[in-house]
């Protein structure tokens, strides 16, 4: 709620006043704690939240007009940004979880990426503590390495989708790797969407045994669409 936001940012400002920029900040972050300090940065090292003798300032009128990106959806662009530099670990693991379809868990991201197990645990937790990703499944229920997740926003995914150069090449490498590491039981499951990850360049597998294997995923794909 906004009254949340204005908590915070007069407890991090020290003010007891900052309404119009909490409405502002409010506007363009919904809320979340971690885009809320991501925005507050952002205005900081701009130079348009700004300390004159010891006191926090700003003017709302020059934080409007400024052409900084500091619209709601560029807010996530640039904090996926902040902490892709922050954790390179990180780049690997949004753009593999961007693709694997509704939700994931830890083991799949970290195969897929070829990942350090501790590495991709770490790289989770951030991103579940800041609002990026949520828990599906109920507290409790299975290992740290089962318990699955998903994107909080479909936002969150597109920006992370942003972080592959070549997503057509990108997707199928990781298509690929699903194929390689599933159980039959969990491929068979997940036809339809490996089968989507694969198929702009199913046309480049030149073993005939990859593509047998191909139109058998497909076929799988098909009785579950």
């Amino acid at each position: 709620a906004i009254v949340d936001v204005q908590r915070c940012i007069s407890q991090l400002l020290e003010v007891s006043q900052a309404d119009d920029l909490s409405r502002f900040v409010w506007e363009r972050t919904e809320g979340n704690p971690f885009l809320v300090l991501e925005l507050l940065r952002t205005l900081t090292d701009h130079g348009l939240l700004r300390q004159e003798d010891g006191v926090w300032t700003w003017d709302m009128g020059e934080i409007q007009e400024s052409e900084l990106p500091l619209g709601s959806w560029k807010m996530l662009d640039l904090a996926i940004e902040h902490l892709v530099q922050a954790c390179p670990a990180t780049k690997t693991f949004l753009s593999v979880a961007a693709c694997l379809g509704p939700e994931f868990d830890t083991l799949q991201v970290q195969r897929v990426g070829n990942l350090d197990l501790a590495d991709a645990r770490a790289t989770l937790k951030r991103l579940w503590q800041r609002g990026i990703l949520e828990e599906t499944n109920a507290k409790g229920k299975g290992s740290s390495s089962n318990r699955r997740f998903k994107f909080a926003h479909d936002r969150w995914q597109e920006a992370s989708l942003t972080l592959i150069d070549d997503q057509e090449d990108f997707r199928f490498q990781v298509g690929r790797q699903l194929v390689a590491t599933l159980s039959h039981s969990d491929l068979t499951d997940s036809a339809f969407w490996v089968s989507q990850l694969l198929f702009a360049k199913a046309h480049t597998l030149s073993h005939v045994q990859d593509r047998v294997a191909m139109a058998e995923l497909f076929g799988l794909a098909g009785g579950k669409a």
